[in-house]
């Protein structure tokens, strides 16, 4: 049998897809599904559910076929708990995927609104899983994942798929945070990465650079300041609380020796590896000041200011305040970033409202 990263690189071939050694389950669930099945085209919404005995988890796959998109919007799971697994079923259709379907306009009012459901569970279990599908009247079959054990070995070699998809497009669901050094106390401190990655639809080959910091800081745990001690840790991201959990899970640690002390740590997430990566480079001197940016800043916002400024239906009092609010000194401070928008959207509204 296959390797996963073996059996994903046949996936991405078969279908060519750019190569990565991982998808998401679903995903790669999903595309074996149509491997198997060389006849069945999907398309559009499909809510997949996997059943195991500790975790249940479902996730909603969206196929754009005219753009050669597989979408897959972050995952609901729910931990088993030891009672029977039908009161375990029952529990997360109610607590937690009829809540998630309707976040994502799937279910209203006792009504769902879906494509196709593929099921992942044992053998044991897919009878009272359909069982539940079908009380819940969804008007869509239900099509069992295949076990890549049936088909890997049967696969001629360079076999391609009736469909193509162009790029996995992933919510990666996650917080990262940062280990830092602290004076008073041996305990180690976690800080949070401001890094959203609930908020963004990212490639599945894409390359996000999460965090920044300079060798010689807080950040490096390292006692000699020749060499590089940082440790991210990571949690699944849970109803938008950044809190951090008892026991975060160390998601990388790294130990390298520094050039020079004068240089900059960049933390990569690669979603292709599922994976985080450590670049060190050194302080890029082309890189743009306080002052150029500040101008920049100045300029495109005097640019957006110059093409209403003459337009008939615009609100002479906008004009007036969005005006005055660009001889502002400092521009780049938070107050005055939320007021740029602010008038950025007051002047949309302007527009639209004149055109009725």
């Amino acid at each position: 049998m296959q390797t996963e990263k073996t059996w994903i690189k046949t996936l991405c071939n078969a279908f060519k897809l750019p190569e990565a050694e991982w998808l998401p389950p679903a995903v790669t669930d999903m595309l074996s599904y149509l491997l198997a099945a060389p006849t069945r085209f999907l398309e559009g919404d499909i809510l997949y559910i996997r059943a195991e005995e500790q975790v249940t988890s479902a996730q909603l796959l969206t196929i754009l076929l005219n753009k050669g998109e597989i979408i897959a919007e972050k995952p609901v799971i729910m931990q088993n708990s030891a009672s029977s697994l039908a009161e375990d079923a029952s529990c997360f259709w109610q607590e937690q995927l009829i809540p998630y379907a309707a976040e994502y306009g799937l279910y209203k009012d006792g009504v769902w609104n879906l494509d196709q459901i593929l099921l992942k569970a044992a053998d044991n279990h897919i009878d009272l899983i359909k069982n539940i599908i079908d009380q819940a009247k969804i008007p869509v079959s239900v099509i069992p994942a295949i076990n890549q054990l049936e088909i890997s070995n049967k696969l001629p070699a360079g076999y391609h798929a009736r469909q193509v998809f162009n790029s996995v497009l992933i919510i990666y669901p996650k917080h990262f945070y940062i280990e830092k050094k602290t004076a008073i106390s041996d305990q180690p401190s976690l800080e949070l990465i401001p890094f959203a990655s609930e908020n963004l639809v990212l490639n599945i080959n894409q390359r996000c650079k999460i965090f920044s910091f300079p060798a010689d800081s807080e950040y490096n745990l390292a006692d000699d300041k020749n060499f590089l001690r940082c440790k991210i840790y990571e949690q699944d991201y849970i109803d938008r609380k950044p809190s951090i959990s008892a026991d975060p899970y160390l998601s990388m640690e790294h130990n390298s020796q520094l050039k020079d002390t004068d240089m900059v740590v960049e933390i990569y997430l690669n979603l292709s590896s599922n994976c985080l990566e450590v670049d060190i480079v050194t302080p890029d001197a082309a890189s743009p000041g306080r002052e150029d940016v500040l101008q920049d800043w100045k300029e495109q916002q005097q640019i957006g200011y110059d093409l209403i400024n003459h337009l008939p239906f615009i609100e002479p009092r906008l004009i007036a305040d969005y005006g005055q609010y660009l001889k502002a000194a400092e521009p780049l401070s938070d107050q005055n970033i939320s007021k740029a928008v602010y008038f950025r959207a007051v002047t949309l509204l302007n527009i639209l409202c004149s055109k009725k």
